[in-house]
């Protein structure tokens, strides 16, 4: 509705959160590279938001906007159907050469394991496991599974789309680890809590709808196994903060992108770091300056929260 009078806006950014997450970004991206943070709580509450390394040099918001390769962090979702089509994170896969539809993955080092499970898989982002896991499940089944985790962007189904190359918003990669972190529950990310008059008229308030449950919980449990295994001995090291944490790297195609994503305490943050022209940044992973900008905003971003161990008990259905 039309209004002349002044309004106060009540948002859910947390003042110093915002301050740790820009010190974040501008502290880890390197040189000549963009980085963007968001961060939420476990309802969905916006705590941080970093747009860009510097807001006055560029006000292109990349945490909302901007729509990149997210890599192997896309594997959440390759996974997450494998597990759900009955896959357990102790099972046996097997790490070699394979070829679908012509198409040649290769592993990062280009070295493969053999025998292995498949949390160590996931944790190592073994790219032929991936591979595998999404032509058994289906390239379709993936692409549905990203879409009910509130991937709104178009998603293709050729094969090497198990690797992370549809383009996709940090907001929405981080809203979809949120609803893990939830327990498979959907996360609908807001910024305003309430919006009155100066008299104290409320004109709006946020209602939280009733949850949608996305996937059963031995599913949530399963792949939140895979998650923390990645931070505790996998690709996603660096962002150890002294407490469980559960996330995944992301790396593109010539070290174009660089992603970090993950959950803590009950907080869920995302890291991106690339070039805006995509040109490539040398040395840029998302184990590298995209994990150690995560570490160094969750430390405060869950100082004064309890520790929380993750639920990764499989409780599977008769």
């Amino acid at each position: 509705p039309d209004n002349q009078e002044p309004i106060e806006v009540w948002t859910t950014l947390d003042i110093g959160m915002q301050r740790a997450a820009t010190a974040a970004v501008q502290a880890n991206a390197p040189g000549g590279a963009q980085g963007a943070l968001v961060s939420m709580d476990r309802d969905g509450a916006v705590l941080a938001m970093v747009g860009g390394t510097d807001y006055v040099t560029s006000n292109y918001n990349r945490a909302t906007n901007a729509v990149r390769q997210p890599g192997s962090a896309w594997k959440l979702f390759v996974y997450l159907a494998a597990l759900e089509s009955g896959y357990k994170p102790d099972d046996r896969v097997v790490d070699e050469p394979v070829t679908i539809d012509g198409w040649s993955p290769r592993n990062s080092g280009g070295t493969y394991a053999g025998e292995i499970d498949v949390r160590t898989a996931f944790a190592y982002s073994k790219n032929t496991v991936a591979a595998q896991l999404g032509n058994e499940v289906g390239f379709g089944t993936v692409a549905s599974m990203a879409r009910r985790f509130g991937i709104t962007t178009p998603v293709n189904t050729l094969p090497s789309m198990v690797l992370g190359t549809s383009d996709v918003r940090l907001i929405d990669m981080t809203r979809a680890f949120a609803a893990v972190s939830a327990k498979g529950t959907a996360i609908d990310p807001y910024g305003i809590t309430k919006v009155t008059t100066a008299g104290g008229e409320v004109l709006y308030t946020h209602k939280t709808a009733t949850p949608q449950v996305l996937v059963p919980p031995y599913v949530a449990a399963g792949i939140t196994d895979l998650l923390q295994s990645a931070v505790a001995t996998g690709t996603g090291k660096a962002a150890q903060i002294g407490r469980p944490v559960a996330g995944k790297t992301g790396t593109t195609s010539s070290n174009k992108d660089g992603w970090f994503l993950g959950f803590s305490s009950g907080v869920t943050t995302g890291v991106w770091m690339g070039r805006d022209d995509a040109r490539a940044v040398p040395g840029l992973q998302g184990g590298a300056a995209p994990a150690r900008a995560f570490a160094a905003f969750m430390r405060y971003a869950v100082a004064q929260r309890p520790v929380e161990k993750f639920d990764t008990e499989l409780k599977l259905p008769e």
